[in-house]
């Protein structure tokens, strides 16, 4: 038995708390052994900058109130949308917005930051689709709200984390929750995936200019809503989902979905070869801010290619004309810490700036190359893929351009071309993908 908890937050965090705490202790009292919370069950602020002063640690009072309250009524708890401070250590000072897992020790099992829409507040997220395995429901896929509008994060928890429940706790708005949207998106995530969906929804007005819809609901894995609270304001809806299939039970369980993925075995039927990710290595408008390479600053101006993930710079040595590097947005200093998606998104980035170059160089081949760690004659330590036209006779041996990759940047004669320079050349190769008011090219 489960329970997903609605509420009104405001941005009174005592008031939310003592809320919270009657509707869960109410739902432990029925039988609940994991209950769900909504979006940002702590407080829903007025203005950005109430947003960031109310926020808190993990050792702050409301998180560990409920980390005592999981003790001492043995229930699990999915805390959806946490307003967590960073470290003060951290770069970025914008707000977490974290989902958490407690199990009914008060122990953390999982938490997860991914959001999909980042702000001035609130930083996006950049952590692999989260799985908590053995929860009282199952295997549970993590999101937050906005996620619910991106099939591809719900197949990824499902094909890639193997999970058979996702939980969307959400804010969702009035206007877009009247306009269908909400039931429409969760039952399609719940078809598509095969997966149960538990979505503990926040409800009425919070504040003069947001109101959010309600209609907190479980839907199972042939997409028909089992339960939905229809009745405006805070309460608790209670719902089943079983391990076994119990004979003469009616609530559909884990061996439900198990029925319904063999009756329609969409997994098997995936074609990932044929249909990635639509819009992996998309160029996106490169605008004008400075990103980092290592401990470099890289200006917008040496950036001639940009997708969501991953940048293309011209190279400030190059080897052979049209040598240029594909970066990952984030600082990651070995290929294998980046999450598949960066390394797909920055292959297929590669492929579409060595088709360019090619032609406008006229070359016939290309190396394409990572010095992966310092033993490997990596310098930067932030992943790198090296981009190099090839001609003929342009290396007296063919395999000299490894030697000569690896030991370019430490000669003592090495030549650097100047900001200027990099400029005029980063300036031409956007125009292969770019218009001039800096919109990507259509196809």
């Amino acid at each position: 038995m489960i329970a997903l908890v609605q509420l009104s937050s405001t941005n009174v965090k005592s008031e939310n708390l003592k809320i919270v705490k009657d509707l869960v202790t109410k739902a432990a009292s029925n039988g609940a052994k994991m209950v769900f919370l909504p979006e940002a069950p702590d407080y829903i602020g007025t203005s950005g900058e109430e947003t960031s002063e109310l926020a808190e640690s993990f050792d702050g009072p409301f998180f560990t109130a409920l980390r005592n309250l999981s003790v001492q009524l043995k229930v699990w708890l999915s805390i959806g949308g946490f307003h967590r401070k960073p470290s003060p250590l951290a770069l970025d000072q914008r707000l977490l917005n974290t989902h958490i897992i407690l199990n009914d020790r008060g122990e953390v099992e999982s938490s997860k930051k991914l959001t999909l829409q980042e702000s001035q507040y609130i930083q996006p997220g950049s952590l692999a689709p989260v799985v908590v395995r053995g929860t009282p429901v199952g295997d549970l896929g993590l999101a937050i709200c906005y996620d619910l509008r991106f099939p591809e994060l719900a197949s990824a928890l499902r094909y890639k984390g193997g999970a058979n429940v996702l939980a969307y706790p959400s804010a969702f708005s009035l206007p877009t929750g009247e306009a269908g949207h909400w039931h429409t998106l969760l039952r399609a995530r719940a078809i598509e995936t095969q997966c149960y969906v538990i979505a503990a929804a926040q409800d009425g007005v919070h504040h003069p200019k947001f109101t959010s819809y309600g209609h907190s609901m479980v839907i199972d894995p042939w997409g028909k809503i089992i339960a939905e609270r229809t009745e405006p304001g805070p309460g608790i809806l209670m719902a089943r989902i079983c391990h076994q299939l119990e004979e003469g039970v009616v609530e559909r369980g884990i061996n439900y979905t198990n029925s319904v993925r063999s009756m329609l075995p969409v997994g098997l039927s995936r074609r990932h070869d044929l249909f990635p990710l639509p819009d992996v290595g998309s160029p996106i408008p490169i605008g004008t801010e400075d990103f980092q390479f290592g401990n470099i600053t890289l200006k917008a101006e040496q950036i001639f290619y940009r997708t969501s993930v991953s940048i293309a710079l011209v190279n400030i040595s190059p080897l052979v004309p049209g040598h240029v590097l594909v970066i990952p947005v984030e600082v990651v200093d070995r290929f294998g810490s980046l999450p598949d998606g960066t390394i797909a998104d920055m292959y297929a980035c590669v492929k579409r700036i060595s088709e360019k170059l090619c032609e406008h160089f006229g070359a016939t081949s290309l190396t394409i190359s990572i010095q992966d760690g310092k033993d490997a004659g990596q310098t930067v330590p932030h992943v790198h893929v090296h981009v190099l036209p090839r001609k003929p006779g342009d290396f007296a041996m063919n395999d000299d351009i490894y030697a000569a990759l690896q030991a370019h940047d430490k000669v003592a004669n090495r030549k650097y071309r100047s900001n200027e320079e990099m400029a005029v050349e980063a300036k031409l190769f956007r125009s292969f993908f770019y218009d001039k008011f800096g919109q990507p090219l259509k196809n």
